[in-house]
């Protein structure tokens, strides 16, 4: 599973946004942001930068905690 999705559920849960609002900010299906934070299915990394943008998360900020983890080192 990419990692960038793995805290998409956690993020998206923060806000408040259900996935079916978070599906309609993005120009996707409710079902595949399910299949996303389910890790059935591996969103390119033009929707994950869209769906970070709609939750408005820092990219920086979360490659730099992934890298302080040594998960994709």
């Amino acid at each position: 599973m990419n990692s960038l999705i793995v805290n998409i559920n956690a993020f998206r849960k923060a806000r408040g946004i259900t996935q079916k609002k978070l599906a309609e900010m993005i120009g996707r299906t409710e079902s595949s942001i399910r299949k996303y934070e389910n890790g059935m299915v591996e969103p390119p990394i033009s929707v994950v930068i869209d769906i970070y943008k709609a939750l408005g998360i820092k990219l920086t900020l979360t490659y730099e905690a992934i890298s302080e983890d040594g998960d994709d080192k």
